[in-house]
């Protein structure tokens, strides 16, 4: 005997309902920690998108900072990155991470508000990369920071989800 096909209701008020409990149940987690960090996350992600798009125009219309030029010292940027985040893993690994993520997020703060004082091109390229240094470093220190609340399979699990709330926050 066949089984018989789930009706669906008709009812919008239970229909509701039913998303928000499986909405939760699928994309929220239920663990306090994880819930804390994605909502950080979120937050941070979205205002670096927002953050890149505003600098983006600023400097381009502005300062009159060329696209061409913005765009390479974004990729030298970039490049450079890659090249200083495993030496700054063995820095957050040497130093106390609260200590060592508090002076990260404080010169970040601090080179976001020198930006305002830029003019030309070569203090553009001077401060990108030398802020470069201070986000590497707030980023090695919180995914470190994060790796060492959990162990094994919940280690893997909290890390991927943060990962998703990355990709959501830069989606929107």
């Amino acid at each position: 005997v066949p089984p018989t096909p789930r009706r669906r209701t008709t009812n919008p008020v239970l229909q509701n309902a039913w998303v928000k409990r499986n909405l939760k149940e699928r994309f929220i987690s239920d663990d306090p920690i994880v819930r804390i960090l994605s909502a950080a996350t979120l937050v941070n992600t979205f205002g670096n998108g927002l953050l890149s798009a505003t600098t983006a125009i600023y400097f381009t219309r502005f300062i009159h900072i060329s696209n061409h030029s913005l765009a390479l010292t974004y990729a030298l940027v970039a490049a450079l990155s890659l090249v200083i985040v495993f030496p700054m893993g063995s820095l957050v690994d040497k130093y106390r991470p609260r200590k060592f993520g508090f002076w990260a997020i404080t010169a970040v703060g601090l080179f976001s508000a020198a930006s305002m004082f830029v003019t030309n091109l070569p203090q553009f390229v001077v401060l990108e990369v030398t802020s470069l240094f201070a986000q590497v470093a707030m980023r090695v220190n919180q995914q470190a920071y994060m790796g060492r609340l959990r162990e094994g399979a919940a280690r893997v699990s909290m890390m991927a989800y943060q990962r998703a709330v990355t990709n959501i926050g830069i989606a929107l």
